[in-house]
């Protein structure tokens, strides 16, 4: 999961959009970035699951072939802004994918990737979609399977990251300028800061 955010508006949005754009996409919470990559997936007709709250092992969506009960591929997912995606955490995936014994991978990030990640990606069979290349996949769906994707990504409050450890909205601290958990320090889980927009 991406670990950062959009600077903080006001309030939640209370505006909802018609159609997909790269607005939008860069504006989804880490969590409801991940539902769009799996409802996406899952409109093509594959199974698409998210893992769980928690220490996910770098693997934030699972595709599954109709009728498998195991995945053939791993997708992680990172909701940035103007920061490049490096090839490290490229390198990263394709070690889980290898030690799973699976064949393929999918990098999705609303930024972009360096020319060594997407050197890496090609040779190792990983696919790499950056949010250009989502809405253009996305715009090949029927329109139905577009306004049920747009409808449930964006519904309540699609902003405001959840807790990566516990799944509560955090809360905007101004003077601290990061997005805490609620439930702190019960739950310790790192804070989230504003990531920086980008026109890219």
């Amino acid at each position: 999961a991406g670990q950062t955010t959009e600077v903080p508006p006001a309030e939640p949005p209370t505006l909802r959009h018609s159609e997909f754009s790269t607005a939008l996409i860069r504006e989804l919470e880490w969590k409801r970035f991940e539902l769009l990559i799996s409802l996406y997936f899952n409109a093509t007709g594959i199974r698409a699951e998210c893992t769980q709250i928690g220490a996910d092992g770098g693997i934030d969506v699972k595709l599954f072939r109709p009728g498998e009960a195991r995945p053939y591929s791993y997708v992680q997912c990172k909701a940035w802004g103007s920061e490049l995606v490096g090839v490290s955490l490229v390198r990263e995936l394709f070690g889980v994918i290898a030690a799973d014994k699976l064949s393929e991978g999918v990098f999705a990030t609303t930024s972009n990737f360096t020319p060594d990640a997407r050197a890496f990606a090609s040779a190792n069979n990983i696919a790499l979609l950056t949010t250009a290349e989502l809405l253009d996949q996305l715009g090949r769906l029927p329109p139905e399977n577009i306004r049920e994707i747009l409808t449930q990504v964006t519904a309540g409050d699609y902003t405001t990251p959840s807790c990566p450890q516990c799944d509560r909205k955090m809360i905007w601290k101004g003077k601290a300028g990061f997005w805490g958990c609620p439930k702190f320090p019960v739950c310790r889980s790192s804070p989230i800061y504003p990531r920086s927009r980008t026109t890219a």
